[in-house]
């Protein structure tokens, strides 16, 4: 699948500016531990309005514990969410955490190559993944929504239907400010 890039700007809202808040410092001390860099968000985003980066702090909270999601399923649903919406940014770091948790890179990569009808996915994945390019294109027929009924259960739909709010929401926020 190709990065659709067509939400780029011309130049950047806002640049970088310094970590003046204990929120921002402490996010960016995370960051290079976890990443060996400071994260852009940190110092363009974060720095400047800390709530912001409480909101961030819930939604990874609740990408990480609250839902009835493996790790597999989420970062697969940031993935094809941020490659569809165009930012780079955002595609970097599930592939970053795909990585991080030892998950397969074949699979991240067929993904990323458009490949996904491979053997390397489950047909509960393969339904996934329809769905997840399908409600981002626009339109999801019903015979695909039947077959999410038979893979997933009831909480699993809400919380794929959130994962692909949650990243569009980090895309938007990468993109308008051209993380």
């Amino acid at each position: 699948m190709e990065l659709k890039h067509n939400h780029v700007m011309e130049k950047p809202l806002l640049g970088p500016t310094a970590l003046k808040n204990w929120k921002a410092r402490l996010a960016a001390f995370f960051s290079k531990k976890m990443f060996g860099r400071v994260l852009s968000p940190i110092p363009i985003l974060y720095a400047r309005n800390p709530a912001i980066l409480s909101f961030a702090l819930k939604i990874e909270s609740t990408f990480g514990r609250k839902l009835k999601l493996g790790d597999q399923e989420k970062i697969m649903v940031r993935l094809l969410v941020s490659m569809e919406n165009g930012c780079s940014f955002c595609g970097d770091m599930a592939l970053a955490q795909a990585f991080q948790k030892k998950l397969s890179r074949q699979r991240f990569i067929a993904l990323v190559n458009g490949t996904e009808d491979s053997a390397d996915f489950s047909e509960a994945e393969k339904t996934l993944i329809r769905f997840v390019k399908r409600r981002m294109e626009g339109h999801v027929s019903a015979s695909l929504i039947d077959e999410m009924r038979s893979h997933f259960s009831e909480r699993q739909i809400a919380d794929i239907g959130w994962c692909i709010a949650a990243e569009t929401y980090y895309n938007t926020l990468a993109l308008t400010f051209s993380i």
